[in-house]
């Protein structure tokens, strides 16, 4: 079955490394947003606060797995060096 066109164009720019990273990123924000707007919107929790925790939780390890298994795929690291090396970066990002 011949690949598509589109296929061949978009499948080059997801062998680079920077536009993994753009995507994980992109697509933990979006499941933040999803998990906050469900919280608030179909689960009708009165506290945007606590709202906003569970969906950072879900965003962050979205992000931690994307890196994990799709952006860096190369790493042969243990999990756990890399959870703790993960959250040593985000805290030291902020």
């Amino acid at each position: 079955m011949p690949d598509s066109l589109a296929a061949r164009k978009v499948t080059p720019w997801f062998n680079r490394q920077s536009v993994r990273y753009i995507a994980n990123g992109l697509l933990a924000t979006g499941v933040h947003f999803l998990v906050l707007t469900f919280n608030l919107k179909v689960l009708g929790w009165s506290s945007a606060g606590l709202s906003n925790l569970v969906a950072a939780l879900f965003g962050i390890t979205s992000s931690f797995m994307g890196s994990r298994y799709f952006v860096f795929q190369g790493s042969r690291e243990p999990l756990l060096k890399q959870i703790y090396r993960f959250f040593l970066m985000r805290k030291l990002n902020k």
